[in-house]
């Protein structure tokens, strides 16, 4: 069942990302470019941190952990949705190694990058729009920026029974059928981060159009 799912939610969410990149002028490859340059930098940005103003500093390690953040979640996704899909196993050998090995840092990661992030993130007057202006009892909407802010809490919002289901289910606290509903949440929960990741994307994208060229 989980092996379907996460296939057509993937499979389903990517075609989004394409069609909406290609409706707001930028493609997936771009969005790899973008990444891999950030990547890139993500040395020459920490040491350039002890000449910068306090407040460029701030910008700079927002940057330098978010570069980090959605490295680490590309390494979880990979080490975890691939085997569910494409040999519809549990994780095991050197996918489960690595997908272990990188989780406590991915966790750590999130934790400060949400953090970092929960300030700017907060919703305002500015991030709604109305259909018409005048009748006022017309339910407002979200506009690319309310998008991402919705989008940004409700990635920290799946985040916490990601994150708490499988630290649970290394403990045999709960047998094996409640271990079991464990990995059921943590693996719903990181698939619905996936998409999320995928939406939030797709939006930064249309934001920071013209970074990407």
């Amino acid at each position: 069942m989980f092996r379907i799912l996460s296939f057509l939610l993937i499979v389903g969410s990517l075609i989004w990302l394409y069609n909406f990149g290609k409706k707001n002028g930028f493609t997936i490859s771009d969005l790899f470019k973008k990444f891999f340059s950030n990547f890139k930098n993500l040395f020459n940005n920490i040491s350039s941190l002890k000449n910068e103003l306090f407040a460029q500093k701030i910008k700079i390690i927002k940057n330098i952990f978010y570069t980090i953040t959605t490295s680490l979640f590309l390494v979880m996704a990979i080490s975890a949705f691939l085997p569910a899909i494409i040999i519809g196993e549990n994780l095991s050998g050197i996918f489960l190694l690595i997908h272990v090995s990188f989780a406590p840092f991915f966790a750590i990661s999130l934790a400060i990058t949400i953090v970092l992030f929960a300030h700017s993130n907060q919703f305002a007057k500015s991030d709604f729009i109305y259909q018409n202006e005048i009748e006022k009892n017309n339910l407002p909407k979200f506009n690319n920026d309310g998008y991402l802010k919705l989008i940004f809490w409700l990635i920290a919002i799946f985040s916490l029974p990601a994150i708490i289901s499988i630290i649970l289910n290394m403990f045999p606290l709960f047998g094996t059928e409640g271990q079991n509903i464990l990995l059921e949440i943590h693996r719903y929960s990181t698939l619905l981060m996936f998409i999320l990741v995928v939406l939030q994307s797709g939006y930064l994208a249309t934001k920071f159009r013209n970074e990407l060229k």
